[in-house]
């Protein structure tokens, strides 16, 4: 048999730590489950799976939006009517949801936080046994792994699902607990980084990371069972993604493998400062759509953001109010093109930036 192992799609999260808008962005993402959704029915189908297992979290908070309910709808009943079977459990943000929500009657679940295990024939005839549960409460202290039953021999597979962690609040287990039962696959879920915690045994990572923390995120696990053998796959679905790079020649804009990299700064030497709002502001400007499936947003993390040593920067940033100190910094900024940040010290020192931009031949009066 051939699945696809979902986890964590924490569909009505927004994304986080993003600290600027443009329009063709702000689309994008507000599209990115949509697109989410789409991207697994595509890809199951090009595989011809016979299953999709989502393994917690499905959502991320309640209430979940009726927008998203229904989506989330009409998402597992384009499954049904190809002919893949959707089995689905309920994680610590997503609790209670199958008592909540409406899904099509054919949606195999778990509503209870007792394991149960169920069974089913896959269109060639083999027969799978799946035990789960899904939480009930947003945490779950007990040590669930006890209550799995070894592996079923009557079956040609048996499939766990546990949304869970080794440690902690949610579900914790013992790794040698799910490796005892001899399963064929185990379908883990809750942590966000794709992982194999043994053979067999493993996380997908979340599909569409929402945070910065989720760089380089965006993945399932695409498994394939036959009689002695498991292969599995990881496959990258995100319309989104966070990714940190290094930049040195290109600050604020480039490519790669295609797509367009968004760099946004957060601070300069570890100094807030105008510095960054102003590049911020600049790089806003030059944002053009990217004709893609996938848009990549690019976080920036420790190295300074402009092209000066760290000290220049924070001289710049705090001593802009001293006049010769101040015109002498800025010489710095002659041959690049931050405007912006000039703007941004214009508002408080607008004469000694006149001063100083009169020198360099630079009109004030621009974009």
């Amino acid at each position: 048999m051939k699945g696809l192992h979902i986890a964590d799609l924490h569909l009505d999260r927004p994304f986080e730590g993003i600290h600027f808008y443009d329009e063709s962005l702000m689309e994008r993402l507000s599209q990115s489950s949509e697109q989410l959704l789409r991207n697994i029915e595509n890809l199951a189908f090009e595989e011809n799976v016979d299953a999709v297992f989502y393994v917690g979290d499905n959502f991320h908070q309640l209430p979940v939006s009726l927008g998203i309910q229904k989506r989330w709808q009409q998402h597992l009943q384009h499954l049904i009517e190809a002919g893949i079977q959707p089995f689905v459990v309920f994680g610590n943000h997503d609790y209670n949801k199958a008592g909540q929500m409406m899904m099509p009657e054919e949606v195999i679940y778990w509503d209870s936080e007792k394991v149960e295990t169920k069974y089913w024939t896959t269109r060639n005839f083999e027969r799978v046994a799946i035990s789960a549960f899904s939480y009930q409460h947003s945490h779950l202290t007990r040590h669930m792994a006890s209550q799995f039953p070894p592996r079923d021999c009557s079956v040609d597979y048996h499939i766990g699902l546990y949304h869970g962690q080794t440690s902690g609040n949610y579900a914790p287990f013992r790794l040698d607990s799910l490796v005892q039962k001899q399963y064929d696959y185990w379908a883990l879920g809750h942590i966000h980084q794709s992982e194999s915690l043994a053979e067999r045994i493993y996380y997908p990572g979340t599909p569409q990371g929402k945070t910065r923390k989720d760089f380089n995120k965006g993945r399932v696990i695409l498994f394939e069972l036959q009689a002695d053998t498991c292969h599995v796959e990881w496959v990258d679905i995100a319309p989104v993604h966070y990714e940190i790079k290094n930049i040195e020649s290109a600050p604020y804009r480039w490519q790669y493998d295609g797509l367009e990299l968004l760099d946004i700064p957060t601070s300069v030497s570890g100094v807030e400062s105008a510095i960054s709002k102003g590049s911020i502001e600049e790089f806003v400007q030059s944002i053009s759509p990217v004709d893609t499936d996938k848009f990549v947003i690019g976080i920036k993390e420790s190295q300074p953001s402009l092209h000066l040593e760290a000290k220049l920067q924070e001289e710049l940033c705090h001593h802009y109010q001293q006049e010769d100190i101040f015109v002498d910094l800025l010489s710095a900024f002659k041959d690049t093109k931050y405007k912006p940040f000039i703007q941004q010290l214009v508002q408080e020192r607008k004469e000694i930036v006149k001063q100083a931009l009169c020198s360099f031949d630079c009109d004030l009066q621009g974009d």
